[in-house]
């Protein structure tokens, strides 16, 4: 019973992000970004079907899987504010290096809102569903791995292939922060902080070998490390908040 329910967490969650992805591909394709206008315009287009994908695992959740509630534990601010401060602050050396103009306000405070579904959206799908499905066919720390090669393969079209390292450590820090304890809600919300940061300095990005650059590689990588869930007592507590984990 519990290999077939995480198999459909498995598979449904899968299903929602390759049609997210085809979705993508197909507006990517019709409407390319020839101009930060155009860029806004597709991103803001691009929030239906994030918001399609979201409310889609809820409902499969709620009906079919009844084991991954998007738990808004607000209370529990301990360990998210610690531990999202670090990731914030990482990405905050990374972004005092760029240069350039910034957003236009306008566009910035659009963006903002689409942000929040990008959140939402991918911390569900990421470290909601797929790594609970994931983690009741392998271990927790596997899952961590594998869904975050998938989250990576995710972001093609969106982010360069020189990205897809930063992508994967930052997702394997949020899925541990997932194993932890901490609630998709909070996950939610530090996404959705990391993104709105995006817009609030220069668009020109520090260079690779530059001082902000590597501080910010070396830091995540180390924060990747430290807070990689290594031993049996933590995939346990992550076992009592998902029953499917439970070995």
């Amino acid at each position: 019973m519990k290999i077939n329910k995480s198999l459909s967490l498995f598979i449904g969650s899968m299903i929602v992000i390759i049609l997210y992805v085809i979705t993508r591909m197909i507006v990517y394709h019709f409407m390319p970004a020839f101009s930060l206008w155009a860029w806004y315009t597709r991103d803001t287009i691009m929030s239906l079907p994030r918001i399609i994908g979201f409310a889609s695992l809820l409902l499969l959740n709620q009906y079919l899987w009844k084991v991954v509630p998007f738990d808004f534990k607000i209370r529990e601010f301990g360990k998210p504010i610690i531990w999202g401060g670090i990731l914030i602050s990482l990405h905050l050396i990374f972004w005092f290096g760029c240069g350039g103009s910034s957003y236009p306000k306008n566009i910035a405070l659009g963006v903002s809102i689409t942000t929040m579904f990008v959140g939402l959206f991918e911390e569900y799908a990421f470290r909601g569903t797929l790594l609970s499905g994931m983690s009741g066919l392998m271990s927790p720390l596997k899952a961590v791995v594998f869904s975050n090669i998938i989250f990576t393969v995710f972001h093609i079209l969106v982010q360069p292939i020189r990205n897809w390292t930063i992508i994967f450590l930052i997702g394997c820090i949020l899925a541990s922060m997932r194993i932890r304890g901490i609630s998709l809600f909070w996950l939610a919300v530090i996404h959705i902080i990391m993104d709105d940061l995006y817009l609030l300095f220069g668009l020109r990005h520090p260079s690779f070998l530059s001082v902000n650059n590597v501080l910010f590689n070396i830091g995540l990588l180390t924060f990747a490390v430290v807070i990689f869930p290594k031993d049996k007592e933590i995939t346990d507590q992550f076992a009592e908040l998902d029953p499917i984990a439970a070995r």
